[in-house]
């Protein structure tokens, strides 16, 4: 009887600490799975700065909201231009001169950065549904100044151009204090990229003068150079999780469960694990866009076999036995899971930055050549030509950092695409793009 004593005993002491131990492991499970599931609220652009008037009234029906997809997609002949966009869109309703005008005005007046440090009452809003509409409100201005252009009335073409770069960076503004997330950038340099495609296609339907261009040269340069940068938004991840653990509960959320001290408690236990994890397997990867494509997508398979083994790795340690045996590395490899279940997925960024990155500088080439067209009345016979004449570096090639494929008559611009060979399949066509070739000119 007193040997079983024993064994309970001994049994009793090495089980329950087990049990505890596991018990604790669940705690910090259960918080990161409240932090993923309420991270990201609506946004709501009402929790930071006001939105313009221009922006406030700016609601475009659903059928209105979808046209300027169908116009990339579907635009074909001029004659059907202008009753496409004039009559389907009703820009006129949707963008009036006082709105151009009023970005115009802020254009002049010193420029104060978007700031992205997270603000404790609006946090947690999603960045990119209050983005979302300042930008689209970007795109409708293009559109306007390509019916301008299609009409010849090339001023008013070019003032809805530079209002539509300046609105790109103001986009971001209500966006104040919330999680400045990859996907905002991104998109923002997608309708960037789709901004230039308008100019460029201002570019076909009239000629500009060596004015003109200039304005839109400096003001798409004003553009670039205030663009969030992409560093700066890869390295707010790492201080996402301490953030929401001292922030969530002044939130908007419920304390439905009477368990936030406790979340929050256990969220401040994991976040210098998930800084230190950050740091070991990200730092390398915060410089990918100022590196070449080549070095790029390098960096970008190194960051997927980590991303895979540590994956495997804590998969291997998740069961119950590994959990007891291995506790004290349970805190580093719960932050690490939840690390890599916050940070964004590489490949997008490389997909998607480039082409921003190739359209920019299609669309400022595109520009220098109307300039040099003007003084000269014919284009040059080469980018070379055109940079000596301007003694500047136009033409880039930004995947094998070579000049775009130029050809004069007629103007054609081309990139080698992602991999870095002129004449394949990839090629990119910078100028005129698909919506401008022989569907057309007929030829």
């Amino acid at each position: 009887m007193k040997q079983f004593r024993t064994i309970i005993i001994i049994v009793a002491l090495i089980v329950i600490p087990l049990l505890i131990l596991q018990l604790r492991v669940n705690d910090l499970l259960e918080a990161t799975t409240f932090y993923q599931q309420n991270r990201s609220l609506p946004g709501n652009a009402s929790a930071s700065s006001a939105l313009p008037p221009y922006l406030a009234n700016f609601k475009p029906s659903e059928k209105q909201l979808a046209l300027p997809g169908q116009f990339s997609r579907d635009y074909r002949e001029p004659a059907d231009f202008e009753r496409f966009l004039g009559q389907e869109m009703e820009l006129d309703n949707l963008i009036g001169k006082e709105s151009v005008n009023d970005l115009l005005d802020l254009g002049k007046k010193p420029f104060t950065a978007i700031d992205i440090t997270a603000k404790p009452e609006v946090f947690l809003f999603d960045s990119f549904t209050t983005v979302r509409p300042g930008l689209q409100f970007a795109r409708y201005l293009s559109l306007k100044a390509i019916l301008h252009a299609s009409r010849h009335q090339n001023d008013d073409a070019v003032s809805c151009l530079q209002a539509a770069l300046i609105q790109i960076i103001e986009a971001a503004r209500p966006a104040q204090g919330m999680f400045f997330d990859l996907a905002t950038r991104l998109q923002t340099g997608v309708e960037l990229a789709e901004v230039c495609k308008d100019i460029n296609l201002v570019c076909y339907l009239t000629d500009l003068s060596e004015y003109q261009a200039s304005v839109l040269l400096e003001q798409l340069k004003q553009t670039q150079e205030r663009l969030v940068p992409v560093k700066a938004v890869l390295q707010q991840y790492r201080d996402r999780l301490s953030n929401f653990a001292g922030w969530f509960r002044g939130a908007g959320l419920a304390d439905t469960t009477g368990k936030h001290s406790k979340y929050e408690k256990n969220l401040k236990e994991l976040v210098p694990h998930y800084k230190i994890a950050f740091d070991r397997i990200f730092t390398e990867f915060l410089d990918i866009v100022d590196v070449s494509y080549a070095s790029a997508s390098a960096l970008l398979l190194k960051n997927k076999e980590i991303r895979e083994n540590e994956f495997k790795r804590i998969a291997v340690r998740s069961t119950m036995m590994m959990t007891v045996i291995d506790f004290q590395s349970q805190p580093m490899n719960i932050a690490i899971k939840c690390l890599l279940n916050d940070t964004p997925d590489f490949r997008q960024l490389i997909d998607k930055h480039w082409i921003e990155r190739q359209q920019i500088e299609g669309c400022r080439t595109m520009l220098a050549l109307e300039a040099y067209r003007e003084r000269h009345m014919i284009y040059p016979d080469s980018i070379v030509q055109l940079n000596d004449f301007f003694k500047q570096k136009f033409g880039k090639d930004v995947f094998n950092d070579q000049l775009l494929n130029f050809a004069s008559e007629p103007v054609r611009l081309q990139s080698s695409g992602p991999d870095m060979k002129p004449g394949s399949a990839d090629d990119i066509m910078v100028f005129p793009d698909t919506m401008t070739t022989e569907t057309i000119t007929g030829n």
